[in-house]
């Protein structure tokens, strides 16, 4: 028998999640994760219903969140579609618009922090899993909290080592924010990337995610008051 390290383990973990997570389909995420997760059915078992319910993110915005998916590829019938996925330009599209306003590297940035399998296409479950990372609960329940932390830092290593590639006296004062030193602000961008390739301090930058200008403004509007955002009596919204 294998035995692992916690963080070997952890590591384990997160990729048997990514390897699930890939499983999503456009059918399933019609239904609604907070009755998935505690149905019997075989959908509930997917880690990225199950995220999102940890996470404490509403039906409503899941709901907007595939609208916002499906709606940016113009797919008409959504559960009939197959391997769908946003290339980068359609993510720089979407990000450019407000009230997100990113410019092309910004966007750029971000859709490498959400292509968690790195094959240059983001699917509607990198999608998901990203909004976990970024929008969801700071506190997870023990079970899901090394899986969230490891999305996060995934999301959040990608997004330090771009800016430390494009605006570097910016990420300095970012970071240095959430740390006891200052002396971040002295590393050039080469040095401050080799950090970023230790683990333990990308851990220590989590904090940079709640900063205002790290901020990713997912949602158009309040989804409580958007007027397409309706859950149907049963599992599958429209």
């Amino acid at each position: 028998m294998k035995h692992l390290s916690g963080e070997a383990a952890t590591r384990e973990a997160f990729e048997g999640l990514l390897r699930e997570a890939r499983h999503l389909t456009l059918a399933d995420a019609c239904k609604v994760p907070s009755k998935v997760v505690q149905s019997a059915d075989s959908a509930g078992r997917q880690p990225v219903f199950q995220l999102w319910v940890q996470a404490e993110l509403s039906s409503e915005k899941w709901v907007e969140a595939f609208r916002i998916f499906t709606a940016e590829l113009g797919l008409v019938d959504p559960p009939q579609a197959e391997d769908c996925y946003w290339s980068v330009e359609t993510f720089s599209n979407w990000a450019a618009r407000p009230p997100r306003d990113f410019s092309t590297v910004e966007a750029q940035n971000w859709f490498s922090a959400f292509d968690f399998d790195k094959d240059g296409k983001l699917s509607l479950w990198e999608f998901m899993l990203g909004i976990v990372a970024v929008d969801g609960c700071k506190s997870l329940p023990t079970s899901a909290a090394s899986l969230r932390s490891l999305v996060s830092l995934k999301v959040l290593q990608r997004l330090l080592v771009g800016r430390a590639q494009t605006d570097l006296s910016s990420l300095q004062d970012s970071v240095a924010k959430v740390h006891v030193s200052t002396s971040i602000k002295d590393l050039s961008a080469q040095a401050l990337v080799k950090r970023f390739e230790n683990q333990d301090f990308v851990r220590s930058c989590l904090p940079c995610l709640a900063l205002p200008e790290f901020a990713f403004p997912i949602w158009d509007a309040p989804t409580s008051t958007r007027g397409h955002v309706r859950l149907s009596d049963d599992d599958v919204f429209p």
